[in-house]
């Protein structure tokens, strides 16, 4: 199996923090509704959004449901 280049790698962060973003600001959800259906306080649920990859794959797989992000696009 090929290695990701790190390019790839920040190309595959930047799709997801947009996918991300965008779902969060269509449905219009504050921080803190989104904190706490994870499970998180807000500062930390605020510093996760910023960087991506500090959420571990469950969070990402409740983001997804919460978001109802289609799963052709999923994060």
């Amino acid at each position: 199996m090929p290695r990701l280049a790190l390019k790839d790698y920040n190309k595959v962060l930047a799709k997801k923090k947009g996918t991300l973003e965008e779902y969060i600001s269509l449905y219009g959800y504050s921080d803190e509704y989104l904190a706490d259906k994870l499970g998180r306080h807000i500062k930390t649920f605020q510093k996760k959004r910023k960087h991506v990859e500090k959420f571990d794959s469950v969070e990402l797989a409740k983001l997804n449901v919460i978001l109802n992000i289609p799963r052709s696009e999923w994060i």
